[in-house]
């Protein structure tokens, strides 16, 4: 490395590092700010923010660099130009690709560094940062009971003071509704003239004492048992003093498992990524093949009925199975060969077979049928029954397969036609839908992989 890539170097560098810190400050403000109102309030610790604001930097790394890359390298140019040094290379014979070799080279290194964020450091920083997140939009607000309004930070409880003496501690005219048994129809209310709240020493209980009060509990109208109408219980306590303790323990933060985020896209890396892209696209081919294999069960009335065995048979399947049997008994006149493969299954037919001509007939046969199997048809209703009851002359002179029915069951035909019809497109929508869904998911899983590069070629 020559002098001159060690000047622009360190020309280079001490820009690019107060540049880079401004880009992520400005970032991480536009990030935080989004999400201030889920933050605001809730009585997060210092240290669990700052931590939460570190992985938020961490992903923001590759979004700064390009920012950090383009300024101070327009610093660098322009205060080589404005005192002329450019010139001065120019002169000595220096070409300006020459000059932009070395902050090429650093801008290559850079995007590196930007793509191994992006594929080791940022999937983990952005599962911190959101199960952080999680955690504190779940926390209840920090415990505020102001005069005159409803508090309900406490769970099941809806607590309200007309007015709130100066000590901080004295509250007067207060009202709590239990509302932990509402749906049970139990009513419970509390009312007071006054009385202290304090918090315990150790920060884990919220106690009021409330003087010169009383208590009304409601439930449901029971049955009574004297005589057929209905009683009301309605319960009426006076007191003196009455304590009410609730537990902050609800307000406590709680950190949730990081790996309940590990399936969202930001969480992965590259190879993540195009992992779950491929099994998005397996997961369409699945559901196209449920789709014909539940459209194919509708079909039965294709397959022919054998009056001699009273069974369906596929036209296909028998002219294969029979061009089969006509190899085989070929090769066993001729002696010529010791297996056989049928058709394009590829199904060799062992030795043992080729002996007695019977046996390869069968066994073709039914090879044929375990190659090319047919789907599972539904139980022969009257209608298939009808079929083999009417056909009595050939197919041909048929114009319409209703004709092949009895009159009095091509109503019930055309019924079941109907049925089938509408069955077959409603699966068809329900597999659109899905699969519409499916190439959504797996498009943004491909969208996030090329962001990732793409990110990390903006340095260059």
């Amino acid at each position: 490395m020559k002098r001159i890539d060690w000047y622009l170097i360190s020309n280079f560098f001490p820009p690019f590092i107060v540049t880079f810190f401004i880009a992520i400050f400005v970032l991480m403000m536009q990030t935080l700010w989004v999400y201030i109102d889920d933050i605001a309030g809730k009585g997060v610790g210092m240290i669990f923010l700052l931590e939460m604001v570190g992985y938020m930097c961490v992903s923001l790394i590759p979004m700064a660099l390009p920012l950090a890359i383009l300024i101070s390298s327009v610093m660098v140019l322009g205060n080589l130009a404005e005192r002329y040094e450019l010139s001065s290379f120019k002169s000595a014979g220096v070409g300006l690709l020459r000059v932009l070799s070395p902050m090429m080279v650093v801008a290559l290194f850079f995007t590196f560094f930007s793509l191994i964020c992006s594929h080791y450091l940022i999937p983990i920083s952005n599962l911190k940062f959101r199960s952080r997140l999680y955690d504190i939009q779940r926390q209840k607000p920090t415990l505020s009971l102001e005069e005159g309004s409803f508090n309900y930070d406490f769970q099941n409880y809806a607590i309200r003071m007309a007015k709130k003496r100066g000590d901080g501690q004295t509250i007067e005219d207060v009202l709590i509704y239990d509302q932990s048994e509402t749906a049970r129809g139990k009513i419970s209310l509390i009312s007071a003239e006054d009385g202290q709240m304090l918090t315990s020493a150790d920060q884990s209980e919220f106690v009021m004492h409330l003087n010169d009060g009383t208590q009304y509990i409601e439930v449901n109208p029971s049955r009574s048992s004297g005589g057929g109408g209905e009683s009301f219980p309605f319960v009426r306590v006076n007191f003196k003093a009455y304590t009410k303790v609730f537990d902050l323990k609800e307000f406590d933060l709680s950190r949730t498992d990081p790996t309940l985020f590990s399936n969202v896209r930001a969480m992965m890396n590259l190879t993540q990524l195009m992992d779950a892209a491929d099994s998005m696209q397996h997961r369409v081919d699945k559901r196209v093949e449920e789709l014909k294999s539940n459209t194919v069960q509708y079909y039965s009335w294709t397959l022919l009925m054998d009056r001699d065995t009273n069974s369906y048979t596929d036209p296909l399947l028998d002219s294969l199975a029979q061009d089969s049997i006509s190899t085989l008994e070929h090769a066993v006149d001729s002696s010529a060969v010791d297996s056989l493969a049928v058709d394009t299954a590829q199904v060799v037919v062992p030795d043992t077979l080729l002996s007695k001509k019977v046996n390869a007939e069968k066994k073709a046969a039914a090879l044929i049928k375990d190659t090319f199997p047919v789907m599972p048809q539904p139980a022969r209703s009257s209608i298939q029954r009808g079929l083999a009851q009417n056909i009595d002359r050939p197919l041909e002179d048929y114009e319409t397969i209703a004709q092949t029915f009895a009159f009095d069951k091509q109503s019930e035909l055309f019924s079941q036609a109907k049925t089938y019809a509408r069955t077959i497109e409603s699966n068809a929508e329900s597999t659109i839908r899905s699969i519409e869904d499916m190439y959504e998911s797996k498009v943004k899983y491909i969208y996030e992989f090329h962001f990732k590069i793409s990110t990390a070629l903006m340095c260059i």
